[in-house]
């Protein structure tokens, strides 16, 4: 189990590089009143994407979906919050 934290901001970042043994993962929106917005490319923006609102996290499991992919996250205002658990076996 891997839980690391990241600082989110409006500029899309690669939170989660790709893992070809990484068999879940969460994603914990730890910000107050701020959205964030998931994508599987770099193309990730505001509006755009999967959005995670604050005090809600997105998740992905073996077998019903992919977690194994890079995932990157932008924000709708600077300096937000998050906590990412990735899990393995």
């Amino acid at each position: 189990m891997t839980i690391t934290r990241r600082s989110l901001g409006t500029t899309p970042i690669k939170a989660i590089g790709y893992a070809a043994n990484r068999t879940s993962l969460v994603i914990y929106n730890n910000s107050a009143n701020i959205v964030y917005w998931a994508n599987s490319r770099d193309m990730c923006q505001e509006g755009s994407g999967f959005p995670i609102k604050s005090g809600v996290s997105f998740s992905l499991k073996i077998p019903e979906d992919d977690p194994r992919p890079e995932i990157w996250l932008v924000a709708n205002v600077a300096a937000s919050d998050t906590a990412i658990y990735e899990g393995y076996g």
